[in-house]
């Protein structure tokens, strides 16, 4: 039990860590931004674009996934000893409660 619940901590650090990273890659997209469409930008600005919206979206994803063990960690931590009290609705749900499913 112990060890989930330092798990527990170490996903809310990781989470809030990388919900920063995730908040500074938007502005940098939002800094960077460039109609794709438009053939006016040069191929360096486009490239330069898409690598950060491309980074943008592996952070938001894993921030996520981090947020779903952080969740199923504290749910397991907060299981009722007795069999007959139930599990919690996000367990029944599996896999369709998850954030990234």
């Amino acid at each position: 039990r112990r060890e989930l619940i330092n798990y527990k901590k170490l996903c809310l650090h990781m989470w809030k860590a990388g919900s920063t990273v995730e908040k500074d890659l938007r502005q940098l997209g939002s800094f960077f931004y460039i109609d794709l469409v438009a053939e006016t930008q040069s191929e360096e600005q486009r490239k330069l674009y898409s690598d950060v919206s491309n980074t943008m979206n592996e952070c938001r994803g894993a921030v996520s996934v981090i947020w779903d063990a952080r969740y199923f960690g504290k749910a397991i931590c907060n299981l009722p000893r007795h069999p007959d009290s139930g599990v919690p609705w996000k367990f029944e749900e599996l896999p369709e409660s998850l954030e990234v499913w």
